[in-house]
């Protein structure tokens, strides 16, 4: 595991949590993007805790050079300190594992670990439920502003799939599947599903098979 912050008080206190948990053998510490790439590019990591803003390289461009050299099996943790960092604007179609608040308790860690090792994504509850501000619509409706998960989830919703069997679908569990649905929303534009098949048709965009 490696954890990617500038604050080394911080980095000490996530590692005495993890210690305790017991559930890595070995835990690298790096206090910047560019410190974490050259640990990467010498051992094999599996999951990465990493602050969205870092000095120097930021925190979501560095956990995209992280996976880059180790794969995309690796699981990025991203970690801020009140809400999703206006970094996180830059990179709106990144898709990691877990988004935690930097206040988070010892059990939200450990539940976070649990999550990503089953398959799944944790979505902090402290976060808000949308980073995006303002209308995001651009001339391809909002639809090129959603990430991979998020089409899936918008495909899936569009089909008729209720919130549970779009989790069963996707492997997630429907807290996540709502916050993707809330996000994705938010992005397209609309509140429901029937605006989002009219949006989807208005743009071009197949969501349901014909």
């Amino acid at each position: 595991m490696l954890l990617v912050d500038n604050q080394e008080l911080f980095r000490a206190g996530i590692r005495r949590m993890i210690d305790v948990l017991g559930c890595c053998r070995q835990v690298w510490e790096a206090g910047s993007g560019e410190a974490a790439v050259s640990i990467a590019e010498s051992r094999k990591i599996d999951m990465v805790f990493i602050d969205s803003v870092l000095p120097g390289l930021d925190g979501i461009s560095t956990a995209v050079k992280l996976r880059q050299i180790q794969g995309s099996t690796l699981k990025v943790v991203l970690l801020t300190g009140s809400g999703l960092s206006p970094v996180y604007k830059v990179h709106p179609v990144c898709d990691f594992d877990g988004y935690l608040t930097k206040s988070s308790s010892a059990s939200e860690v450990a539940e976070v670990i649990k999550f990503i090792y089953s398959g799944k994504v944790y979505y902090s509850p402290e976060l808000p439920s949308s980073h995006c501000d303002g209308d995001v619509r651009t001339r391809e409706g909002g639809f090129d502003l959603l990430s991979q998960r998020e089409m899936q989830v918008m495909r899936l919703l569009a089909q008729g799939y209720k919130t549970a069997d779009a989790g069963r679908q996707l492997q997630l569990d429907s807290r996540t599947i709502s916050t993707y649905k809330r996000r994705a929303f938010e992005k397209l534009g609309v509140s429901n599903i029937a605006e989002l098949v009219y949006h989807a048709l208005n743009c071009g965009v197949l969501l349901a098979p014909t």
